[in-house]
């Protein structure tokens, strides 16, 4: 798996202004990139939140890792570690 501490966090197109928003982020670069890998696919509803038991984070946590739906869903999350080329600064 890889790790959210060392990858980068990928999104499709159509989920940038979701991302925008949930980040809330003011100074940021998008970019579009071909990648040469398989990136590993969560979503972000599934990360337990810090106000929750022990029990619950343990739960969350495993169905986060062991997330696999081909559907798209607005808060998919994409995290890779490999080598990728930058396309174009969107």
């Amino acid at each position: 798996m890889p790790s959210r501490y060392n990858c980068i966090y990928l999104c499709r197109i159509d989920q940038i202004e979701y991302w925008k928003k949930r980040l809330e982020l003011q100074n940021y670069a998008i970019y579009k990139i071909e990648i040469y890998d398989e990136p590993f696919k969560s979503r972000d509803i599934l990360l337990p939140k810090p106000h929750e038991s022990y029990n619950s984070i343990c739960k969350k946590t495993k169905i986060y890792w062991q997330y696999n739906n081909s559907k798209n869903f607005e808060d998919d999350e994409y995290l890779y570690e490999g080598k990728f080329k930058i396309l174009d600064k969107i």
